[in-house]
């Protein structure tokens, strides 16, 4: 598993405060990491009370602005 997304996974169990620092730091890591991207476009939905996490989406989103899997993934969705 992913280094990165293992700390995700931790910090949002935690602490669902930990969502806007997650998603900043995740929108920095390559766009070719599907780990990554499985993950965020995962969390978009996992909130408790079932609504959108944004911070998910845009980070998402600036992923696949710089292409590579990202960007054929948020395509096909």
């Amino acid at each position: 598993l992913n280094a990165a997304v293992d700390l995700a996974e931790k910090l949002a169990r935690q602490d669902g405060r930990w969502s806007r620092a997650i998603c900043e730091g995740l929108s920095q890591t390559s766009p070719d990491d599907v780990q990554v991207v499985a993950f965020l476009a995962a969390f978009i939905r996992s909130s408790e009370r079932g609504s959108i996490r944004h911070e998910a989406c845009r980070a998402l989103a600036q992923l696949a602005a710089k292409g590579g899997q990202a960007r054929r993934w948020v395509g096909e969705m």
